[in-house]
């Protein structure tokens, strides 16, 4: 890439955060190019390069081969020569974290082998929501609602299991607190998905567009809308898991 140096960036946030749509935002910019598909923590954070090799392993072939790694799987915009590769400006991956294990070692990678990379970090506060998100997808089998119709689709309200919400609030937290880590040894852009997110408002994109150093503009390439039922139509209990998380945030 000729001219200014490209800008290489991670989105990041818990499971069922706005991770996907706050990616495919991102990506759309004629100026950014990314991975399509989530990215694994390991092997990728993990072994790099040498999960595609064997026998003696050195760190600084390692340090110096995940940059190139990196961009080559995140150069995904078509290209028909230099002039449109220079044209792109950041390029980045997404990851969505679920366990402990996972967040602790995202930052390790990160911090150890990325110091440079941007951080766009997608934080869901509601954890009832998360995890009626995370059940209603196990249950149908759909992990990404796209239509204004799914929202209408029939889903009875099920009684969710209070130890297996605790369970989840409590890991799930753990992992935000290793991943706020970040914070302190990257630049990082932080979105809320309540706040930024969820009224489809276009701003928070343009704001996270000037981070990443391009220009701002509406992501009006988003031709779809991320939509769930209502989180009283998927648990029954809902009041319940509400009492729990105020007595357990408190």
């Amino acid at each position: 890439m000729s001219g200014m140096a490209r800008r290489r960036f991670v989105t990041i946030g818990l499971r069922r955060s706005g991770t996907t749509v706050t990616h495919l935002a991102l990506k759309g910019h004629p100026n950014v190019s990314g991975l399509g598909d989530e990215v694994k923590v390991a092997p990728f954070f993990t072994d790099g390069l040498y999960t595609f090799t064997v026998g003696q392993r050195s760190e600084k072939e390692r340090r110096l081969c995940y940059g190139a790694l990196f961009d080559a799987i995140t150069m995904t915009k078509p290209r028909l020569g230099e002039a449109e590769e220079s044209a792109i400006a950041a390029n980045g991956l997404k990851v969505a974290i679920g366990t402990v294990k996972e967040a602790e070692a995202l930052v390790a990678g990160l911090q150890t082998y990325f110091p440079e990379v941007k951080i766009v970090h997608v934080r869901r506060a509601d954890a009832v929501a998360r995890f009626a998100s995370l059940v209603l997808a196990r249950t149908t089998g759909r992990w990404h609602s796209w239509t204004k119709g799914a929202a209408a689709d029939p889903v009875e309200a099920m009684r969710a299991d209070p130890t297996e919400f605790e369970e989840f609030y409590r890991r799930t937290e753990a992992a935000h607190q290793r991943l706020a880590v970040l914070h302190s040894s990257h630049e990082v852009f932080p979105l809320s998905y309540e706040r930024d997110i969820l009224d489809g408002a276009p701003a928070c994109y343009e704001r996270a567009f000037g981070f990443l150093g391009v220009a701002p503009m509406p992501p009006t390439w988003l031709r779809s809308e991320k939509v769930a039922p209502p989180i009283d139509r998927i648990f029954s209990n809902v009041d319940e898991l509400r009492d729990l998380e105020r007595s357990w945030a408190g």
